[in-house]
């Protein structure tokens, strides 16, 4: 779950994290987790029958999430029916289960390929910013923290927070302070990719990791993605100039040589 005791690594023992890797095959995972927090459900007086009964009323709550993630892949192909983007052969999605080793609960939608990204994820139309940089162009895509995204009169971390208590207060009538740590991890193959998050991680992957505490995290509410390449055209006059002026200096030399024979 990306979050050990080393200390470039960020450290949440409450959090909700979404996730979004894409591994060095082209395939694609989006994933949303929930830690359960039995140790603190426990330091609270909480029972294991109680703690045993909270994971299961996540677990419904998360499944609704789950469900509704599936009934708009479901929209999604009935409105364009595509046979090579099948739901459960180009789109598998699996069902909210616990993680005892993370004391979490999630689950995770895998996309076989890119092309199978995009036909679920139509693209929004939003334009790419190019900034000239020297020799460099920088290219960068700014979007909305995902958990600070308006939903309803709220926010989808709000919504998701709600998830909790009401899995809290359904499994044993009690409340205890629920103040989450937001995680939005973006995890690809390509070292060319930057970003202005929090923390960067790299295994086979590299890991952009934004880290938004419950206090801040809608006022600090963008993020953003960027690339940098070489400005070939600045390059190429660069070199054309450096030959023409090899060549200048060359004539020059070869008219002074032939003044002096002379």
């Amino acid at each position: 779950m990306f979050f050990s005791c080393k200390p470039q690594e960020p450290k949440s023992n409450e959090f909700i994290m979404l996730s979004i890797s894409n591994d060095k095959s082209g395939q694609i995972s989006q994933s949303l987790y929930f830690t359960l927090g039995s140790e603190k459900l426990k330091k609270n007086g909480f029972g294991n029958l109680e703690v045993e009964n909270v994971k299961k009323e996540l677990v419904k709550n998360i499944t609704r999430f789950r469900d509704e993630f599936y009934l708009s892949f479901i929209i999604t192909y009935n409105s364009k029916p595509d046979p090579n983007y099948k739901i459960g052969e180009k789109l598998l999605i699996s069902s909210p289960s616990y993680n005892k080793e993370s004391d979490t609960i999630g689950f995770s939608m895998i996309f076989k390929d890119m092309n199978t990204w995009n036909y679920y994820h139509p693209s929004s139309g939003g334009e790419n910013d190019n900034t000239h940089i020297g020799f460099m162009i920088k290219t960068s895509s700014e979007g909305v923290f995902p958990f600070a995204a308006k939903f309803g009169e709220g926010t989808v971390g709000e919504r998701y927070m709600e998830a909790y208590t009401s899995a809290l207060q359904t499994a044993t009538n009690k409340s205890i302070d629920y103040s989450p740590d937001f995680v939005y991890d973006y995890a690809s193959p390509l070292n060319a990719i930057k970003s202005d998050s929090e923390y960067k991680l790299e295994s086979e992957l590299k890991h952009h990791i934004w880290l938004r505490k419950l206090s801040e995290y809608k006022e600090n509410s963008k993020i953003n993605i960027y690339t940098l390449q070489a400005n070939r055209g600045l390059w190429y006059l660069t070199l054309l100039g450096v030959v023409i002026l090899g060549l200048g200096v060359t004539l020059i030399i070869f008219k002074l040589q032939s003044k002096k024979r002379q």
